[in-house]
């Protein structure tokens, strides 16, 4: 019932608009498919152990870099769910930059096959940066639900304006401090890419909470 209520008032669109709606939920559908493609792709990249210890540690260590990479994947599939149900219809400009997503999220396999083969500082570094992309494009489509799409008071709206803002420069500054920490310990880093992924779950994110909270205040004040 309340995610209901969420999607009729985020939604300025009235409910004619069959087309938007569509494209909306074919969008949800090509993100569900080529993101189980994606994984599919990384966990075919592990190699198979021939028998020896070196080749079983080879593989152990590709096991490790797929989980990593696994989790981040799941976890932008999950924020982009989030953000999906929240709007009953899709706008050109979400379909343009979720486009441009699920590009820059098709080269984590390639990433990842290039860190299982060659675990250097070079893969490291494209690999976060890579994710810093993927989150700035996350918070390109936040920014356009906010404008397009919330029904809320003009106070509101610059609160969440300057929170998405100060995600972005946070964004940024810990992107380029693990990219740095990624040239000099390679090896440390793209694990601690996993932990990434875990805060988003642990700690959801700021602006859905303030987009849920301030629509179960007003849906409690209709009431």
């Amino acid at each position: 019932m309340e995610e209901t209520h969420l999607q009729e008032k985020f939604s300025k669109a009235p409910k004619t608009e069959k087309g938007s709606r569509q494209l909306r939920e074919r969008m949800m559908a090509l993100n569900d498919g080529i993101i189980a493609i994606i994984i599919t792709i990384m966990i075919l990249e592990v190699p198979v152990p021939s028998g020896d210890v070196a080749s079983y540690i080879r593989f152990i260590k590709a096991v490790a870099i797929f989980l990593v990479s696994f989790f981040i994947v799941a976890n932008f599939w999950y924020e982009l769910s989030r953000l999906y149900s929240l709007v009953q219809v899709a706008t050109k400009k979400m379909m343009i930059v979720n486009f441009i997503f699920l590009a820059a999220l098709s080269m984590m396999p390639i990433i990842t096959k290039w860190l299982m083969n060659y675990h250097n500082r070079l893969a490291v570094i494209n690999y976060g940066v890579i994710y810093m992309i993927l989150d700035l494009l996350e918070m390109v489509l936040f920014y356009l639900l906010i404008r397009d799409f919330i029904e809320c008071s003009s106070w509101m709206k610059n609160h969440l304006y300057k929170v998405t803002r100060l995600r972005m420069i946070v964004l940024l500054i810990v992107s380029a401090i693990l990219i740095l920490l990624s040239y000099y310990f390679p090896r440390v880093m793209i694990y601690a890419y996993l932990a990434l992924p875990i805060i988003d779950f642990v700690f959801p994110d700021r602006i859905t909470h303030l987009l849920e909270r301030d629509s179960f205040k007003e849906m409690k004040e209709d009431v």
